[in-house]
């Protein structure tokens, strides 16, 4: 079996070693132990601890599956074998295998790009998928990033925002580590667009109407709470004779986390108007059905996918396309579009 190795960064090692713990890693084998700069490039940035694990590479699993397959596998087959490897939920499956035509699931397909295209069109009619940055000239947008801790909501907001370009702003509210944010926003963000630190819902009003000339606002929240979350799901609601911004709830979640637990975090924000699942973390994890069951099982779109971390990462927009590549890769690609 391929090895690969993973690395953990945190301020507290149990945490680390808790979340090596909790996402059951196969073969999972502790390497080393090290203290690292959170900026690498700035020898007076913080240090934070590194963990570096070695598992088995499932990725390599699914390249010995497809050398495996016999001649007469059908189409229908070999996706439910995918989608099993990926750890898709039976209902999914179930849901995804009878969108593909009779005339295509049982007979084989001609190479890995026609059983691709099968899948890809399999996904859109079963998955949902919306676009979460805000278009050019889509006026008085808010995206709201809800999530729990370390799950990646200010390296979203930073690529979110580099996307939108001048007209965005950036505020982080509540107790989002100010330092943080700023290393991740220098890294990222173009000299026009401006982040800014709220300290309630009071202030974060305040900023909003102190920038009425922007076309696009990303807020990055901290850990919500119970008594933090209805300011902040709260904010759409616009006072009388006050220019309307348009609210969007993102919530954003590790790709990392067990699904179980992604699922009772994300259970805690849909009694308010979620617009769409933002998950990270995808070069961390090589099995891919969280991103295919969230979106089914809640009936909430999935909104964007985020590889890498800080100034690192990078975000894309969801799509059929993408999932298929992901669960169906190219042996020469490590993620959609090849390597970058």
């Amino acid at each position: 079996m391929a090895r690969k190795t993973k690395r953990y960064r945190g301020t507290n090692a149990e945490a680390l070693l808790r979340r090596i713990q909790e996402e059951n890693l196969p073969g999972a084998m502790l390497i080393s132990t090290k203290a690292v700069r959170v900026n690498e490039r700035d020898p007076d940035s913080p240090e934070i601890l590194e963990v570096t694990v070695q598992c088995d590479d499932e990725q390599a699993r699914l390249g010995s599956l497809q050398k495996r397959w016999r001649t007469d596998d059908s189409a229908a087959d070999r996706i439910e074998r995918v989608l099993r490897l990926h750890k898709v939920s039976p209902e999914v499956r179930r849901r995804l295998v009878q969108q593909i035509p009779p005339s295509e699931a049982y007979v084989p397909p001609a190479d890995p790009d026609e059983l691709r295209d099968i899948l890809t069109r399999a996904l859109t009619g079963t998955v949902p998928v919306t676009r979460i940055v805000p278009e050019r000239g889509a006026s008085r947008i808010v995206s709201v990033l809800v999530g729990p801790p370390g799950g990646g909501k200010t390296t979203v907001a930073a690529q979110l925002a580099a996307a939108r370009g001048a007209s965005c702003g950036v505020i982080s509210s509540g107790s989002t580590s100010t330092r943080t944010s700023a290393t991740i926003f220098d890294g990222l963000l173009p000299n026009a667009v401006t982040a800014r630190k709220a300290e309630g819902a009071k202030d974060l009003r305040r900023l909003l109407d102190e920038n009425r000339d922007l076309d696009a606002v990303v807020v990055d929240t901290p850990e919500i709470c119970r008594d933090e979350r209805g300011w902040i799901m709260a904010l759409g609601e616009e006072e009388t004779g006050r220019p309307a911004w348009i609210f969007r709830y993102h919530v954003v979640l590790s790709l990392t986390v067990k699904f179980k637990n992604n699922l009772a975090l994300a259970d805690t924000y849909l009694d308010h108007p979620v617009s769409s699942f933002v998950f990270t973390r995808l070069d961390e994890s090589a099995t891919y059905g969280d991103l295919l069951d969230l979106p089914c099982l809640r009936r909430i779109p999935l909104g964007a996918l985020c590889w890498g971390g800080g100034a690192e990462g990078e975000l894309q927009t969801a799509s059929p396309e993408i999932l298929s590549q992901l669960l169906l890769p190219d042996e020469a690609a490590t993620r959609p579009g090849g390597n970058r």
